[in-house]
């Protein structure tokens, strides 16, 4: 699985753009949502808002005013930055609960939906592609005084808070032009769906998971065979029997490595030499035998007693 980082700016039309993606059957995460889940009441983020911004900024149910914060933080810039060193932690936190579940769910890719994602450049090392919802300065202008019936001054003082899209512009790896109408901007969405649909980049993930969970089980089982089951031992007799067969395990790790490592030096494709993942199969099998039959082991032979 890889990330696409999704951004814009304020009335962009990135909430447009999220929902043809969402009707595509897309996983998208909203970091604005998110951002609202953290700042509940009773929660941490919460408790250092009122503590650093006052009562002032709640409304009757306890809620922090967004309104009321946000004409805070869009005139103060110092402010601004101490809201976001409050909320991102736990804001990145919960991101990434959700990317572990998409991942287990078996999605290709996950698309990010965070306003700031350029803003804050340490987040797009983590993407394989990043894209910007794009519209020129006066439509973007015209927007947002339509949308939230503001004045001129109000509305460039909000775009002025944000990166400007055309220093964006220069970071993304796909632009989507919304300074048209909805057809056109659903058309772009497609053809980048179909592009990140066709990409084999979360095959990359799958392999390396895979492998570590293989060497992981290995050492788990090894640590059974080793430790736990000798402990249960009632005699040097099947504690041998343990070691005997935890050595076999052993050879069959160690040849999948040694074929593994031929096979990546190109050898013949004729070779006798069994695949790596017949010798897996072998060790689990042998593995699986063990655990199943350790209660029909014969009883150690008995002893006399040196004190009849």
């Amino acid at each position: 699985m890889f990330l696409v980082g999704l951004s814009g700016g304020i009335a962009s039309g990135k909430s447009t753009v999220v929902a043809v993606l969402r009707e595509l059957g897309c996983a998208v995460i909203d970091a604005d949502v998110i951002a609202r889940q953290v700042v509940q009441p009773h929660s941490k983020a919460h408790q250092q808002i009122l503590q650093h911004f006052g009562t002032e900024i709640l409304l009757e149910n306890g809620e922090i005013n967004r309104e009321a914060l946000g004409n805070i933080i869009f005139s103060q810039p110092e402010k601004r930055r101490l809201l976001n060193s409050i909320t991102h932690p736990e804001i990145m936190k919960e991101m990434l609960k959700q990317v572990l579940k998409y991942f287990v769910l078996g999605y290709h890719y996950v698309i990010l939906d965070i306003p700031l994602l350029f803003e804050t450049r340490g987040l797009t090392r983590f993407m394989k592609y990043t894209v910007l919802v794009y519209c020129d300065p006066p439509t973007q202008l015209a927007r947002l005084m339509k949308r939230n019936g503001l004045g001129v001054a109000e509305a460039e003082a909000r775009i002025s808070s944000q990166l400007p899209l055309d220093e964006k512009r220069k970071w993304a790896t796909h632009v989507i032009d919304n300074c048209g109408d909805r057809e056109s901007t659903r058309r772009q969405v497609l053809r980048l769906h179909a592009h990140l649909e066709d990409s084999l980049h979360f095959l990359w993930a799958r392999l390396a998971v895979g492998a570590a969970g293989q060497a992981g089980l290995y050492l788990v089982q090894t640590h059974f065979l080793l430790f736990e089951l000798p402990s249960a031992a009632v005699s040097r007799w099947e504690s041998r029997a343990w070691a005997r067969r935890v050595l076999g395990l052993h050879f069959c790790f160690n040849k999948t490595l040694n074929s593994s490592c031929s096979a990546s030096r190109g050898c013949s494709r004729g070779s006798s030499q069994p695949a790596p993942s017949l010798f897996l199969c072998r060790g689990t099998a042998a593995l699986c035998k063990v655990q199943h039959t350790q209660e029909e082991l014969p009883a150690a032979p008995a002893f006399p007693s040196k004190h009849p």
